[in-house]
């Protein structure tokens, strides 16, 4: 797909420590704000920091770790009226080199996903892996939206 300079959709990245830079680079290219874990947390910040912020601001996680979905779990469920729009997980589960040619691949689907999760009030859950991506339906805004 040929590309303006603008995506369809800015989406807001708050990168994992353990994500290649160069990834942040490469949303940023496209016009998505990107910030660094490194630049807003103290290096030794657990994950459940991440989350935290993530909820709160509208961030979308950027991480190879498998941890965030236990820790979404734990997330209790009155906190749905704190959770941001937007927020939500991009696990990437392919090696760090293959994590830009894969995200280049899949980011057209990537936003249609994102902007179906933003109109039903869903946090957008998506698994990258090297043969396919998934998308994780979750209700967690939902249950808010009723209650306005």
């Amino acid at each position: 797909m040929e590309r303006d300079d603008r995506p369809p959709v800015v989406m807001r990245f708050l990168m994992d420590e353990n994500v290649d830079d160069a990834v942040g680079g490469y949303l940023s290219t496209l016009g998505h704000d990107v910030i660094y874990s490194r630049d807003v947390l103290n290096a030794a910040a657990p994950d459940a920091m991440l989350l935290h912020l993530s909820l709160q601001f509208g961030l979308i996680v950027v991480t190879h770790d498998r941890d965030f979905k236990r820790l979404a779990k734990q997330v209790p469920p009155g906190l749905a009226g704190a959770v941001r729009k937007g927020a939500g997980r991009i696990q990437l589960a392919v090696a760090e080199d293959e994590a830009i040619p894969r995200l280049m691949e899949v980011i057209d689907e990537i936003y249609v996903n994102y902007e179906l999760a933003l109109r039903k009030r869903r946090r957008f859950l998506a698994l990258v892996s090297s043969t396919q991506v998934s998308y994780i339906t979750n209700a967690f805004l939902e249950a808010d939206a009723e209650h306005r």
